[in-house]
């Protein structure tokens, strides 16, 4: 998301209103996905959650591989 923050400031230069209301709408869609990702956490969806927050890159390799191989399996099998 930084990458996007400063490709939209240094796009607009000198219009700080149009600047705002553009970096407004990067963080109003950013807040959306994440609380597409991580809100509402119940066991029934569980796999589902996880999928999504290794998806969306928030979950290193490591940090996944200590699951374990049933729910690595689950999470593996959703993403494909």
């Amino acid at each position: 998301m930084i990458v996007e923050v400063s490709q939209t400031v240094s796009s607009y230069g000198e219009n700080h209103h149009e600047c705002f209301l553009k970096l407004y709408e990067l963080i109003n869609k950013r807040n959306e996905e994440l609380g597409r990702i991580f809100d509402n956490p119940r066991r029934s969806v569980a796999f589902f959650m996880l999928a999504n927050i290794k998806d969306a890159g928030c979950l290193t390799e490591e940090e996944f591989s200590q699951f374990s191989a049933e729910t690595r399996e689950a999470v593996e099998l959703i993403l494909t």
